[in-house]
């Protein structure tokens, strides 16, 4: 038994009765409040005779928008739900002050509602039973002493409860049952509750603690007394429990995590305890197991030195010293001050080796503030860089030993930056020091690149105690993170989150509390980690695909070395996908660098063996440039180093890389840390880089199989020599005989060729695109490749016709006269299975934010929280996210999934989401919501549909954003201005097209006309417009909604919701927009001035008849953000946007695809092909990737024969 049990015994020895008190103390909190919810939990379940359930009308109160009488009458409005959370939020100091609230509940419906309704006649049943179960409760009011766990149980009052007057028999394996089940006991995200609570620090060590606290136990002390024999009977078992619990509230802030967790052990406690009284006696294994846990407690012992000093006494003086080594460390200290406690509270002590023992046996090198602190008043550093080095290894240690999502993980990349950027500044023209490369990978470290401070509310004093500081590098790595070191370029300015000149005074621990955050990642974990990475980048590139063929399968294998032995004495450095394979598999590679490294090795053969403009050669300039959008894409940019092997899991090391023989870390600018960089290594072509051109390597990268005979080598190294040969210009000569012509490109491109009018010269084709969005974009881009790689056999001369003055289309964005920008709907990017797409945007912008995507779904017609309107908003999709809805309409989802019928048909989309949703969501959300974007209901499930789930492959945790620019239309802009002027035609509108002479009718902006004739026409215009215009379909029957966007402008201060926002779904009609988006969160260039303003893009949805009063919508709009908790109604509007689309969103009606056909089929026979958003009048396939694909696979279809995978006609 530990000194504190013994002297705990002791002091039950002379005083039986209990300590002896100076003054009697106020009522436990922790018995109110147990009181207060056991009244709680009576009323809600109350039910009438009828078998009704009496709270369910009072669970909300009435809507202001539905019933403003309501709140005319009814002064202090009030509901249950709103007690239920200050319940949860433990805000009642006394019982009075709970049953005046649900007096005043009862007292309002009352007054409001006539005395003949049903809710009056329920309140009256609530009030009867209020007073008839209140006297149980009466005790609660009255000032309790103090159990003393030696001491005979007090009889038992009269006022409690039958149930808990008799104490159940104080059986050992019940008690060691229950005391197990808390030791076991974890949070939803698997942080273990219990360390904490198992053994207290000793009084010399928290003596603060012990004054406060007049009768301290831990869960060894209960376990001891459990052994000994102590509880004569479960009275005092769970009186000590109880007292463990009211201890930790009692020293701990309320909302503290420590306080929290007290209420888990509670509940965990009652939970078992009915488990073990209403079962059978347990098995003998699992009692076995719960001594296990017992005597592993039993065996812990208190707090050991860890060999370092602190002193947390801090010299006030030394905030104002003028010395760089007091400068950074109090800069360390004073950053993000919330109610007194700095983010840097859980680093500045170290962890106590009795609650973790396993820290210290991974962290070689532990560190604190408070170590640096004695250190810093000894005069130990001599410089900076050593103070820099030793505050890293605060931070590098917490990122080691946390896992990724935890708050300390969090904090310690925050402080880590700072540090950075904090310590350049004090250098100036020295050098920076060389601060050590993430030995451990990181993940999610783009996601905190924007905030500077995270919020308060996931950085509570006692939950941020309950993490860790942790591991030590090895100095040996200590040049690695230099990258690092050069990459932080912090915009917002430091000194504005820094309390200046303010003293932070610093709570006295609890010592119930360790300084730890547990869910930490083992080092196998990370390991796994890392190596997940790697095979994530082996595989994107292994697996991709394009037109069914494989683009690595001459990457696979090395070539045979009898077949082409002049491969070996050209590549100096053979390597194939296979061996990279193996190495990841052997944990041969030390960091992603070396990886990298050997893609780029394996690639750059491929190149110098084989020709340019071969298959091999424009299949490796594909491949490198997905390796290297992947690799950023997996690493963040961060050079991730393979994690070591821990002291007990296994007997396999990874190799310690020595300092020599670091990989030198890749180039990056200044600000890459705060923008996602797609750097890829191929250099800029202008040739085929679509795999699907059907011609083949000069010479395969890989060769035959080795096991080949001599006469199979004879025939392969024959028929390569023939692939290979060039004509005296250059030209592959086997290139037209690689493949049979298609008969796709027959009937085709010679039926084009033959329409084409005698007086025509037949060596060049007129191609003229209408639109210069995506699609055209797509289709011009690869004409230019084609006639680069000398694919095509005529000249095709391109003209692009838009009527606005530059491109985008539908990606455009506009910047109003206030200069806010604002992108025509929501473009975000995430990732793409269209390489060529990647490439182009990438190296047009080559700089990308990375931003967490939080999206909601507004639920305010269901939840129905007035006083807590962020309560209203659940997390996207609606139907992942039942949870936070009502219990009643979570029960009616459940009864809708019991009435699951797979073999129910369906005709259309209300059928088909009523079938797999459910009645309920389709009700709740699907309908109201797609009624409000398409103003339709009678759209269809089509085939295609399934193009949207296979074709786009997105990061549900974040997406990109063009970083140094305003909005997604620079994109499209760039990319234009890389093609020759004399390819577009802006400002000009077409007016008429003749499709007989082939020729287009244009207009300029001085409204004089003029012809373009064309030989192929390739429209991205709305195909009902093209049926129109050209007069050959001029009645389709195709359905589509208009959409009205809103920008409002306004000034800051920006609420700390909206600020994670990144956009929010509206299903409820009574709200004008669908949809509304942050957009100032994704780039500070949407604005005007980041420091001022921020602003919301919203989306209405209209029918294309309807019309639009501006100012009305206007209005309604910022009172809908208003009403909805977007921004406060005193919030500064500066500028208000409006702009009308026409076309809003292509309707997927039962009947579209046979409209299409028709279409199709009467464009094509007049040379008129029809792609894009609305030219192809596919929603499901219209975002940019698509769109831009769509034009490529267009042009390789009308040119190459080359059937399209993406859009299907005629089927």
């Amino acid at each position: 038994m530990s000194t504190r049990g013994t002297r705990r015994k002791t002091d039950a020895e002379k005083s039986p009765g209990g300590p002896v008190r100076k003054r009697q103390k106020k009522a436990d909190p922790v018995e109110i409040l147990a009181t207060c919810h056991e009244l709680f939990d009576a009323i809600r379940s109350a039910k009438g005779q009828d078998n009704r359930v009496l709270s369910e009308s009072f669970m909300r109160a009435p809507s202001r928008r539905t019933d403003p009488e309501y709140y005319k009458i009814i002064e202090n409005p009030i509901d249950l739900t709103r007690i239920q959370q200050k319940l949860k939020n433990e805000e009642y100091a006394a019982f009075s002050d709970f049953y005046e609230d649900v007096e005043l509940v009862i007292s309002n419906a009352k007054k409001f509602y006539p005395s003949s309704s049903q809710e009056y006649k329920d309140a009256s049943e609530l009030q009867e039973l209020l007073t008839e179960i209140s006297g149980k409760f009466e005790s609660a009011q009255t000032p309790k002493q103090p159990v003393n766990p030696a001491a005979p149980s007090p009889a038992p009052s009269a006022s409690i409860p039958n149930s808990r007057r008799n104490s159940p028999e104080a059986e050992e394996w019940k008690m060691e049952a229950v005391l197990a089940a808390i030791l076991d006991l974890v949070d939803p995200q698997g942080r273990l509750i219990c360390p904490p609570f198992r053994v207290l620090a000793s009084a010399e060590e928290f003596p603060t603690y012990y004054e406060e606290i007049e009768n301290p136990i831990d869960l060894k002390t209960i376990a001891e007394s459990i052994r000994n024999g102590a509880y004569d009977s479960w009275s005092a078992f769970e009186a000590d429990v109880k007292l463990l619990c009211k201890n930790a509230k009692q020293f701990n802030k309320p909302g503290s995590t420590i306080f929290k967790d007290a209420g888990r052990i509670q509940t965990c406690f009652d939970k078992k305890k009915a488990e073990v009284f209403s079962s059978r006696r347990l098995s003998n294994s699992v009692i076995s197991h719960n001594k296990g846990v017992i005597d592993e407690l039993l065996t812990q012992a208190e707090t050991e030195e860890t060999g370092l000093s602190e002193d947390s006494e801090e010299d006030e003086d030394s905030e104002d010293s003028n010395d760089p080594v007091w400068i950074l460390y109090w800069t360390v200290r004073n950053y993000d001050v919330v109610d007194g406690v700095p983010l840097c509270e859980p680093f500045l002590e170290l962890p106590s080796k009795s609650y973790y023992p396993d820290y210290y046996d991974e962290i070689k090198k532990p560190m604190s503030l408070f170590v640096i602190n004695k250190r810093i008043k000894r005069g130990e550093y001599r410089n900076l860089d050593a103070l820099v080095q030793e505050l890293l290894l605060i931070f590098e240690n917490a990122r080691s030993y946390n896992i990724e999502t935890s708050d300390i993980y969090k904090s310690a990349v925050t402080l880590e930056k700072l540090v950075r950027k904090k310590a350049r500044e004090l250098q100036k023209e020295r050098k920076s020091p060389k601060i050590a490369k993430h030995e451990i990978p990181v993940e999610d470290s783009m996601d905190y690149e924007n905030d500077q401070s995270p919020s308060a509310s996931n950085l509570t004093p006692a939950s941020t105690s309950l993490e860790t500081n942790g591991t030590a590098l090895k100095q040996s790595r200590a040049k690695q993170q230099q990258l690092i070191n050069e990459q932080d370029d912090t915009a917002s300015d430091i000194s504005n989150n820094i309390v200046q000149k303010k003293r932070v005074i610093r709570r006295t621990r609890d010592p119930n509390t360790p300084k730890l955050k547990p869910g930490r990642k083992s080092f196998e974990e990370h390991r796994r980690s890392y190596k997940d990475k790697l095979v994530q980048v082996w595989s994107a590139t292994s697996d991709l695909k394009m037109n069914n063929r494989n683009l690595s399968e001459n990457f696979l294998y090395l070539p045979c070395d009898k077949t082409y032995p002049d491969y070996y004495k050209i590549v100096k450095n053979p390597i194939d996908l296979t061996e990279i394979k193996r190495r990841i598999e052997a944990n041969e590679y030390a960091s992603s660098e070396e990886m990298l490294k050997d893609f780029h090795t394996m690639f750059n053969n491929a190149r110098e063996y084989n020709m340019p403009g071969s298959q091999i050669y424009m299949d490796s300039l594909i491949l490198e440039s997905v390796v290297n959008a992947t690799m950023t894409s997996v690493t963040e940019n961060v050079v991730l180093v393979a994690p070591p092997v821990g002291r007990y899991e296994g007997k396999s090391r990874y190799q310690r890389v020595s300092e020599a023989e670091q990989p030198s870390p890749r180039p990056v600018k200044e600000n890459v840390s705060k923008v996602l960089r797609v750097a890829g290594n191929s250099p800029a072509f202008n040739i085929a880089a679509r795999n699907n051109l059907e011609f083949r390597s000069p010479v395969i990268a890989r060769g035959a199989p080795k096991q080949l005979s001599r006469e199979h080598q004879q025939m392969s190294a024959i028929y390569d020599s023939l692939v290979a040969h060039q004509s005296p210009e250059g030209r592959i000569l086997s290139t037209v005989f690689m493949k049979l012509p298609s008969k796709t490109k027959n009937s085709l491109f010679i039926d084009i060729f033959a329409k084409m009018s005698s007086e025509t010269d037949k060596s060049v084709i007129k191609l003229v695109i209408i639109g210069s969005g995506p699609t055209a974009l797509g289709a011009l881009h690869r004409i230019h490749q084609l006639q680069g790689a000398g694919c095509l056999e005529q000249k095709v001369e391109v003209t692009v016709v838009e009527r606005e003055s530059s491109a985008g289309g539908l990606a455009t964005t506009i910047t109003d006269s206030s200069g806010f920008s604002w992108d025509l709907g929501v473009h975000v990017t995430g990732t793409s299975r269209y390489p060529e797409f990647l490439r182009v945007i990438y190296e047009v912008i080559p700089e990308w934010y990375s931003i967490k995507r939080c999206v909601k779904a507004n639920m305010l017609h269901i939840i129905r929280n007035k006083d807590y309107v962020e309560e209203n908003y659940v997390p996207y999709p609606v139907q992942h996210s039942v949870q936070y809805l009502p219990f009643r309409v979570q029960q009616k989802c459940l009864e809708d999934l019991d009435k699951f019928d797979e073999k129910k048909s369906v005709t259309n989309f209300d059928e088909f989401s009523q079938k797999y949703f459910g009645k309920t969501l389709q009700d709740i959300f699907i309908r109201p919501y797609n009624e409000k974007v398409l103003c339709n209901t009678g759209y269809a499930p089509t085939s295609s549909s399934k193009n949207s789930q296979t074709e786009q492959v997105e990061d549900r945790t974040a997406f990109r954003y063009p970083a140094n620019c305003a909005g997604v239309g620079e994109i499209w802009k760039r990319f234009a201005n890389t093609f020759p002027e004399e390819n577009f035609k802006f400002l000009h509108k077409v007016e008429r097209i003749d499709p007989f002479e082939n020729k287009l009718i244009l207009s300029n902006s001085d409204k004089t006309e003029h012809h373009l004739h064309y030989d192929v026409l390739i429209s991205s215009i709305p195909i009902t417009e093209l049926g129109r215009l050209s007069n050959l379909c001029p009645q389709i029957s195709l359905k589509h909604s208009k959409v009205v966007l809103v920008g409002i402008g306004l000034q800051k201060p920006q609420s700390e919701f909206a600020q994670k926002l990144s956009w929010v779904y509206f299903p409820d009609p009574k709200t004008i927009f669908y949809r509304c988006t942050i957009i100032s969160n994704f780039s500070p260039f949407m604005t005007p001035d980041p420091e001022k303003y921020w602003s919301v893009l919203c989306e209405i949805g209209m029918k294309p008849e309807d019309g639009v009063d501006e100012n009305g919508i206007l209005d309604q709009t910022v009172q809908d953000l208003i009403l909805n908790g977007i921004f406060e109604s005193e919030a500064q509007v500066y500028s208000k946007w409006i702009h009308i689309l026409p076309y809003g969103y292509p309707i997927p009606t039962l009947n579209r695809e046979e409209e299409l056909r028709k279409c199709h089929k009467i464009f094509e026979d007049h040379n008129i092909f029809t792609r894009g958003r609305f030219g192809g009048w596919k929603y499901e396939i219209s975002n940019q990737d698509h769109s831009f694909e769509c034009g490529i696979q267009l042009v390789d279809k009308i040119f190459l024969g080359i059937s399209e995978t993406l859009y299907a006609v005629n089927e």
